[in-house]
């Protein structure tokens, strides 16, 4: 019986703390060294984590500042690396970009990534490497 207003308190507590929609960071960013590390996921299983320079808390969402490190994590993963990139309402918008999956590789000014789908902008190049005889 003891338990049952700890209980209470709990669901309480957690009913108020975590918004009713889905949540876009499966965590807080952590921070390592001069790193800030976030995990997440965009609407639906699309699951990402970013290591960047300094993450600035934005009303339409966080802009990112210097990514070094970045994953999205398909059934092959896309890494990349950027100079910024602003992350709201389920998009990720990576500024001065540089994104890699198996053999190939892609530089463009701006890359917009939602759950389906990937835009490019302005200038950049497509690099396919080729094993063996071409």
């Amino acid at each position: 019986m003891r338990l049952l207003p700890l209980i209470l308190v709990l669901l309480a507590l957690g009913g108020c703390a975590f918004p009713q929609e889905e949540l876009l960071l499966s965590s807080l960013p952590e921070s390592f060294g001069e790193k800030v590390i976030m995990r997440g996921r965009l609407k639906g299983d699309l699951e990402w984590s970013i290591a960047a320079d300094r993450i600035l808390w934005e009303e339409e969402g966080a802009r990112l500042v210097d990514i070094s490190e970045g994953t999205l994590h398909l059934a092959s993963p896309i890494f990349f690396q950027a100079a910024g990139g602003i992350w709201k309402e389920g998009t990720l918008e990576l500024t001065g970009a540089a994104l890699k999956t198996g053999d190939v590789g892609i530089r463009a000014d701006k890359v917009i990534l939602r759950e389906h789908s990937a835009e490019f902008f302005g200038s950049g190049k497509i690099v396919l490497e080729v094993a063996g005889d071409a």
